[in-house]
């Protein structure tokens, strides 16, 4: 999962946990950013883990999982945040 959101413009930070913060497709930060415990790499993630990781990355649950099993684009997911009023495209997103 950690990889998949990678490859959608998540950029790794190491701390006491992986954090995934959110890089919009024209390279620009944004708030948004999620939570990994080192525990779950490798392991199953639980469902409360992947309800908390999509609040976090502003979807429902099952737009994060299309998200980290890559059935939504990152353009799909950028006008996904744009619709539900999270950001605007191209601008770093206000909360």
């Amino acid at each position: 999962m950690v990889q998949n959101l990678m490859k959608k413009d998540f950029k790794q930070k190491e701390g006491d946990h992986l954090y995934l913060h959110y890089h919009t497709m024209d390279g620009k930060k944004t708030t948004i950013r999620t939570k990994v415990s080192h525990g779950n790499r490798g392991s199953d993630i639980t469902s409360s883990l992947v309800s908390a990781m999509a609040r976090q990355c502003q979807l429902t649950t099952q737009q994060f999982k299309q998200l980290a099993e890559c059935t939504i684009s990152q353009q799909q997911y950028e006008q996904l945040l744009t619709v539900n009023g999270h950001f605007s495209h191209g601008r770093k997103q206000n909360q």
